[in-house]
């Protein structure tokens, strides 16, 4: 059974890489969901940026065969694994082509029979201290439990908060960690014991104490998260991401630091923010209506549009002549899909305009259709992209 798997394995992977018309994304975009691959993303991504699969492919199939018969049976397992979902991401994209003379304008359209996909919700899990895990969704009513000495209060408009127990009995030693995870298709907002709001996107996930001690407040984001913190010149609050570190007073301010960009975006809404590496050494002083790039140690700083970065919170996909490979990211998070396409020339596509996050997949789809020669084809959570 195992040589089996082996087989088709590689069989996709050469169907890939050989680019045969044949290819069955629908089947292969079943596969690669049933797989966990959150671990798995940032190597899959390095290959997706590649931009010569098809002029090396003998060169890239030659170096798949090569990779797997070095590694031990379990590492050749591994690989296949990583490599059938590197396909997907390879693939990864869609297309979109619009042009729009005011960009502020709501993009609005009739909602159809066949519209499908339904746009993200609040929806996470906490992972408390004790291992005991959470679901959070809306509910009717205010729940209330206990952690440690705080109450986690889970409100009836998707908001979670810590607020001090009646014992007052407040973690005295004691640190003690929660995370909120937020899944593709989800977004979820959270008050911090400190008053400081959080609001995180579609696949992310925030580490963070129940109640903060010591000098400063530490908390630790994967994916994309915006903050507005409650201000507190003892105590600075610093967010943790891969080797960067955002350290403020008080302000507001996006973190986005998903994997697949291979770079951290921090946008400066109000006050101040000192990016500082690891050690603590201070790179860069921001002020407001900044943006700051940090890619693979080094820094570039620009004045941007706030609105266009933040608007995510406010129910918005905010576009100014993004390309569709970019779009797609954003889109394949927030309606948790896979989507796929055949000419890799669709991906440097420009696209300018504002969508209201709360449009389903079908309508966005509709859209373009519409005002371009492409086509989509949706089956279950698997879109294929072509030309009309």
């Amino acid at each position: 059974m195992e040589k089996e798997n082996q087989n088709n394995q590689e069989q996709w992977l050469k169907a890939f890489v050989d680019r045969e018309e044949d290819f069955d994304y629908e089947a292969f975009c079943e596969m690669m969901r049933s797989l966990d691959n959150e671990d798995l993303r940032e190597e899959f991504e390095r290959v997706r940026r590649l931009t010569a699969l098809v002029a090396n492919k003998a060169k890239m199939w030659k170096q798949v065969q090569s990779r797997m018969n070095k590694n031990s049976r379990y590492q050749v397992k591994r690989y296949l694994k990583y490599a059938a979902i590197i396909v997907a991401f390879v693939l990864a994209g869609g297309t979109w082509w619009m042009v729009k003379e005011n960009p502020e304008e709501i993009i609005s359209v009739e909602l159809s029979e066949t519209s499908m996909l339904s746009p993200g919700t609040p929806k996470a899990y906490i992972l408390f201290s004790s291992g005991q895990r959470m679901d959070l969704t809306t509910t009717e009513h205010d729940t209330m439990i206990m952690e440690k000495g705080m109450q986690v209060r889970v409100g009836s408009s998707g908001k979670i908060s810590y607020v001090p127990g009646d014992s007052g009995s407040i973690l005295k030693q004691e640190i003690v960690y929660n995370t909120i995870v937020v899944p593709r298709g989800g977004e979820y907002k959270l008050e911090l014991a400190d008053g400081t709001l959080v609001w995180l996107n579609s696949d992310s996930e925030l580490r963070y104490p129940v109640k903060f001690a010591g000098s400063q407040r530490d908390v630790w984001l994967k994916g994309e998260g915006y903050f507005e913190v409650s201000k507190n010149p003892e105590k600075p609050f610093r967010v943790v991401v891969d080797d960067m570190i955002v350290k403020v007073l008080g302000t507001s301010f996006n973190i986005n630091a998903y994997k697949d960009r291979g770079n951290i975006l921090t946008t400066l809404v109000s006050g101040k923010v000192d990016i500082q590496d690891m050690s603590g050494k201070s790179l860069v002083v921001m002020s407001p209506n900044q943006q700051v790039d940090f890619r693979h140690g080094k820094i570039s700083v620009q004045e941007v549009d706030v609105t266009r970065f933040v608007s995510w919170i406010d129910g918005k996909f905010y576009f100014n002549d993004m390309t569709l490979e970019n779009i797609m990211s954003q889109l394949q998070r927030w309606y948790d899909i896979e989507v796929f396409f055949v000419d890799e020339e669709l991906k440097s596509y420009p696209f300018t305009g504002v969508i209201r996050r709360d449009f389903t997949a079908g309508q966005i789809f509709e859209i373009i259709e519409k005002t371009t020669r492409v086509k989509f084809n949706v089956r279950g959570k698997c879109v294929t992209v072509n030309h009309k």
